[in-house]
């Protein structure tokens, strides 16, 4: 993190007068970011219960994945990793999914939203086109190919572990969780109505993330177009998902700062506006938090209130 966090800083000192651009982002425009990234929370965690009703968790409510998503993503802040920790030991406690369930689910969820994520860039930017140095180099072909590779990646591992020699027992309780991953995520490609929840869902989520990226590129003066967002956000996305540091800080601006620095539209610009993203996001986070926590709250004392009177005896009432 030391190392990401200098780096960002060597940008901004360098290119400091793009700081001045924050400036321009107006207030209302930050409320708008706020709302986008609002919808965009509920969104993801809607595609990731959809996974999870594939994956072992077919009980449990989309509320109360919900809950467990955002209480997950509070704690990624604070600890790398211990949202993610948090997530399985609660569907294992609360609703009986294991961890090779939930570990499949965290996998796939990644394998597919980055396929897909791949696949729709290179259609919009084979229509759109982009001027970016990243959209001239390859372009949608480089995209395509990319997205194969993916695709291709679980059904070749799943391969070299089911041919590889005995490896103790430890080494076979291993591959056994492995092939059980790389096959409970296969399997997902054969289920349609599986795939049209998820692609659907899918479309709606770049939407939303390229219109949130496209916007602040705007405000900050960076001429870039619908192409060239998606194909960043393609770009950047499979980085997102894993938290390495805390909240990925310091890691997230790197990326955007190399990657629009990369497609010709200068680190500085990409640094602040994940500054943008991440602002907004931890507003967003917490304003969707409370409100789900609120709810839960009135229902827990809703419940407390009826349950005297359904308690009662006859010669109460």
């Amino acid at each position: 993190m030391v190392g990401s966090l200098a780096f960002v800083a060597w940008i901004l000192i360098r290119d400091k007068d793009e700081l001045a651009a924050i400036g321009d982002v107006s207030l209302v425009s930050l409320g708008i970011f706020v709302l986008v990234q609002i919808a965009y929370l509920i969104l993801q965690s809607y595609r990731q219960w959809i996974v999870l009703t594939r994956c072992g968790g077919e009980h449990v409510r989309v509320g109360s994945w919900l809950r467990i998503f955002l209480v997950g993503r509070l704690l990624n802040l604070v600890f790398s990793q211990a949202g993610n920790v948090y997530r399985g030991v609660q569907l294992k406690s609360a609703h009986g999914v294991n961890y090779t369930d939930y570990v499949t689910l965290f996998f796939a969820f990644a394998w597919l939203s980055n396929v897909l994520n791949l696949i729709l860039a290179a259609i919009v930017v084979t229509i759109l086109g982009s001027d970016t140095d990243l959209g001239t180099v390859g372009g949608p072909v480089a995209l395509l190919v990319l997205a194969v590779l993916l695709i291709a990646a679980p059904f070749v591992i799943r391969e070299l572990v089911a041919r590889s020699p005995g490896l103790g027992r430890r080494g076979e309780w291993l591959r056994g969780r492995v092939l059980r991953l790389l096959n409970g995520s296969g399997r997902l490609l054969r289920n349609r109505r599986f795939l049209a929840e998820f692609i659907a869902s899918g479309i709606v989520a770049i939407a939303l993330a390229s219109a949130l990226l496209y916007s602040i590129t705007r405000s900050l003066g960076v001429d870039a177009g619908i192409g060239d967002i998606v194909l960043l956000f393609a770009l950047l996305q499979p980085f997102t998902l894993l938290s390495i540091t805390p909240g990925n800080l310091g890691i997230q601006e790197s990326l955007f700062g190399a990657v629009f620095g990369a497609a010709g539209l200068g680190a500085g610009p990409g640094v602040v506006a994940s500054a943008i993203v991440r602002v907004t996001g931890y507003v967003a986070l917490a304003l969707l938090a409370v409100a789900v926590g609120a709810r839960d709250l009135r229902s827990a004392l809703a419940g407390r209130g009826s349950r005297p009177a359904a308690e009662a005896g006859p010669g109460d009432r």
